[in-house]
């Protein structure tokens, strides 16, 4: 009996010894997502990945995964999540690990706000043989997300867009084909009404219609400003980029090519999201999307400065569908001005009002 223990002790103390040495080295970690780019609310999967390269046999491993505010998990079926002391929260789960094993945890997220998010690592802790002592490790491997901006309403749009006098309905410079007036004629009686010009016909004493050139580019710029003094300037720059998705969506949906223009910061990309040209399909429209998604609330340069710039590049253009987070400044009337000058049409659209 008393070799049996003393056989029994020196195996434990060789175990604890063993285990102390190896602490958490042979053990890898990282973090990924399902998606980067994802809609509002949409389930996406946030995953762990541990792969243990050593023939050590883990019993105990404690993860804890460090949260941003703004990720939700409906579904979480293991592990406690605890706010942070630094902000955010920690996702506290455990498992263990045989040897050689790779484990993969898969755990369902949703995001509702629009912006960027990041995962900020994680430490992981696993205790000796004896549960005397315990040494963590932490793994700085961060995960971006990016969600895009809700689309607004289309009754919340037309009434917005539609509320603006002298400016044009958004049905009629949005949902028609641009055309060209390039002379006048007698009225025939095969000519549709709208097409009759009553002051032509009432100098001239007889009807007259226009004569319309359909050739005329389908393409538009749309100028997203969010340069405002309102007083919750982030709740109207967030209605801006809501609108600035309708409208680019409408457009996509008439085949209409658009190019975009933005004074908004753009956040974590190298990539240039103040100018992109003109252009339709998924990957143009994506493109814009991931802009919207990754704009912050500060700005490159003031309200006239971006208007001049899409005006400039709006050669050829039928208009400019200019979209502002507020008016207060009379950016509306300073984009009607910069219109005329250019000879192009434009709708103005204050998405800082109630939508």
């Amino acid at each position: 009996m008393i070799p049996f223990v003393i056989l029994f002790v020196i195996t434990a103390l060789l175990a604890q010894q063993f285990s102390r040495r190896g602490d958490l080295r042979g053990l890898d970690a990282s973090m990924a997502s399902s998606a980067i780019i994802i809609e509002p609310d949409e389930e996406f999967e946030l995953s762990v990945i541990l792969r243990n390269r050593t023939f050590r046999f883990f019993p105990f491993l404690k993860l804890r995964i460090y949260i941003p505010d703004g990720l939700v998990f409906p579904r979480l079926k293991k592990g406690v999540l605890n706010k942070a002391a630094s902000g955010g929260y920690e996702l506290v789960m455990t498992t263990w690990l045989l040897p050689r094993q790779q484990l993969r945890i898969d755990i369902p997220t949703t995001i509702s706000a629009r912006g960027r998010y990041f995962t900020n690592g994680l430490n992981i802790a696993c205790g000796d043989f004896m549960g005397l002592n315990e040494m963590s490790t932490r793994y700085d491997d961060f995960v971006e997300i990016v969600c895009l901006p809700k689309e607004a309403e289309r009754g919340q749009a037309l009434d917005i867009a539609g509320g603006f006098p002298g400016d044009l309905s958004v049905n009629r410079f949005i949902f028609e084909d641009p055309v060209l007036t390039i002379g006048y004629r007698e009225y025939t009686g095969r000519e549709p009404m709208r097409q009759i010009s009553w002051t032509r016909s009432a100098q001239s004493g007889q009807l007259m219609v226009k004569e319309l050139d359909h050739t005329l580019e389908s393409s538009v710029t749309v100028v997203v400003n969010i340069e405002t003094q309102g007083e919750d300037p982030r709740e109207d720059i967030e209605k801006t980029y809501s609108m600035a998705r309708y409208v680019c969506r409408e457009l996509e949906d008439r085949h209409l090519n658009y190019s975009y223009v933005t004074n908004a910061v753009s956040m974590g990309s190298v990539k240039g999201f103040g100018f992109v040209g003109e252009g339709l399909g998924r990957t143009h429209f994506g493109y814009i999307l991931e802009g919207l998604g990754r704009a912050g609330y500060m700005v490159t340069k003031n309200c006239r400065s971006l208007l001049s710039d899409a005006v400039k590049r709006s050669s050829g253009s039928y208009g400019l569908v200019f979209i502002t987070a507020g008016d207060e400044a009379g950016q509306c009337a300073e984009a009607r001005k910069q219109a005329a000058r250019a000879g192009l049409q434009i709708l103005c659209i204050n998405a800082g009002g109630e939508i």
